[in-house]
């Protein structure tokens, strides 16, 4: 049987998780405001968005 360090095994689970959540958080919130620049867009054509 292959030996697992169990709090090195936590650790890095609870790391990968934390990341997860962190890059998860970050495209949602990217999603969010490349939505609502769109719908400005439409509501302001005439306008060109400030990036």
């Amino acid at each position: 049987m292959l030996m697992i360090d169990w709090p090195l095994t936590i650790v890095v689970g609870i790391g990968l998780a934390v990341l997860v959540g962190v890059i998860g958080g970050y495209v949602s919130a990217r999603m969010a405001v490349i939505g609502s620049e769109r719908r400005l867009n439409r509501s302001l054509t005439q306008q060109p968005a400030d990036v």
